[in-house]
């Protein structure tokens, strides 16, 4: 069985590209959402796995 990689979403309406990452069942009480989304700022989608993996490592 494969694991399945997080990778950068790219927004429908405005191309540009999003770090998305679930918040898991125990903090969402706290943070008040399923999850959580932030604008990597490009639409270029090298820089976008580039920072998307930058994300990853923060969080």
């Amino acid at each position: 069985m494969a694991l399945s990689m997080s990778r950068p979403w790219k927004h429908p309406d405005s191309s540009d590209y999003w770090f998305r990452r679930g918040v898991p069942d125990d903090l969402r009480e706290f943070v008040g959402k399923r999850e959580g989304r932030l604008s990597l700022g490009t639409r270029d989608p090298v820089e976008a796995k580039r920072l998307h993996a930058l994300k990853l490592v923060e969080i």
